[in-house]
């Protein structure tokens, strides 16, 4: 594989993860607080008006006062956050991995102390050149798996809400992996959602089975992120776009980049008369009634390749104005089977039709 710039050597990545410092706070919007100091840490949503599950994080892991009784039903199995908090997942039996990995005739161990381990803020493979048809079990990162020319295509790992719970190391357990993610790959993220990534590494479309609500300790968010990714919506509108959450921070969504992309703050927030066709009423209707979204797949749409496509290698290369979305569509089946769908308009929220349809 060709040498490929560490994400935090990206200028547009000046806020370092490895960096960033938790404090309280309890800011229940997507929009990140200048005010605050507060960088990334666990979530611990509060209550207010505009309630979101992509508010702030608060340093203390209490309870936010949702209920999470769904989680404990039957159908709640494939969602190893769920109930009791134990995994009930084997990656082996996954129907995404087993449709997404490549062929493979090698297997690679790589410890801490090889040579292919990559820095604690570096993707793995970055500016190495990695074997054919090869899994590669990396400590601490996952499995990464190449296809017959060396190049990653799948990828199986944690994000920062679960590393949390084992990270003993300085700074943040943001996954390096999963802040600039490669072209043209899948990503199983926390054994339940699925990201497929575009030929230039932007996320454009999600999978998972059940949402359901997760403890505290189990949410996890950047405000650095955030207002990096916010501010990539500038060169369209300034100071109009958040950094939104496709897989909300409750239901214990990945704070780094493969889930986050600048998401108007109408349709975020559901803030100037828009909550009934927003992506806030959308992520508020799966919280309420997890059972009654089923098969989750949500579609991103973009303006076209970049502008800067030919001197793309990864997410961190994409000009920051060709990573806002124009569209989002949510599929999902309900609790009687029946398949339904909504539209989400990205550029102008208020005068998009978004009301649930059956497909």
């Amino acid at each position: 594989m060709s040498a490929r710039r560490d994400p935090e050597d990206n200028s547009s990545h000046s806020t370092t993860a490895a960096a960033d410092s938790t404090t309280p706070h309890n800011k229940t919007d997507d929009a990140p607080d200048p005010a605050t100091s507060h960088k990334d840490g666990p979530d611990g949503d509060s209550t207010s008006r505009h309630s979101n599950d992509d508010g702030d994080a608060d340093s203390h892991r209490t309870r936010d006062g949702e209920s999470t009784s769904d989680a404990d039903s039957p159908d709640a199995k494939d969602s190893p956050d769920a109930g009791d908090g134990k995994q009930h997942y084997d990656p082996d039996q996954d129907a995404f991995n087993q449709e997404h990995r490549p062929d493979i005739k090698h297997n690679v161990t790589v410890g801490a102390d090889s040579p292919l381990a990559p820095k604690t803020t570096k993707p793995f493979g970055d500016g190495v050149d990695l074997q054919p048809n090869t899994c590669y079990d990396v400590a601490e990162r996952g499995k990464f798996y190449t296809n017959e020319h060396g190049e990653i295509v799948h990828v199986e790992t944690e994000s920062a809400a679960l590393r949390q719970t084992w990270w003993h190391h300085d700074g943040s357990p943001l996954n390096p992996d999963l802040m600039d993610p490669l072209p043209n790959a899948t990503y199983t993220v926390d054994g339940k959602f699925h990201y497929t990534t575009d030929d230039w590494g932007r996320t454009v479309r999600v999978q998972v089975d059940r949402l359901d609500v997760v403890e505290d300790g189990l949410r996890y968010r950047s405000q650095s992120v955030q207002e990096r990714i916010g501010h990539y919506g500038d060169g369209i509108a300034e100071h109009t776009y958040d950094g939104g959450h496709t897989i909300a921070s409750k239901n214990g969504g990945p704070p780094e980049d493969i889930n986050e992309a600048p998401m108007h703050k109408d349709l975020n927030r559901g803030i100037n008369g828009t909550y009934p066709r927003s992506y806030k009423r959308f992520e508020d209707q799966i919280a309420g009634s997890p059972g009654n979204y089923r098969d989750i797949d949500i579609r991103i749409e973009y303006d076209g390749p970049p502008a800067n496509a030919d001197s793309v290698n990864r997410l961190s290369d994409v000009n920051p104005t060709d990573r806002v979305p124009t569209k989002y569509r949510a599929e999902w089946t309900d609790g009687s089977g029946m398949p339904r769908s909504q539209r989400f308009d990205n550029r102008n929220p208020q005068q998009h039709d978004v009301d649930i349809e059956e497909s």
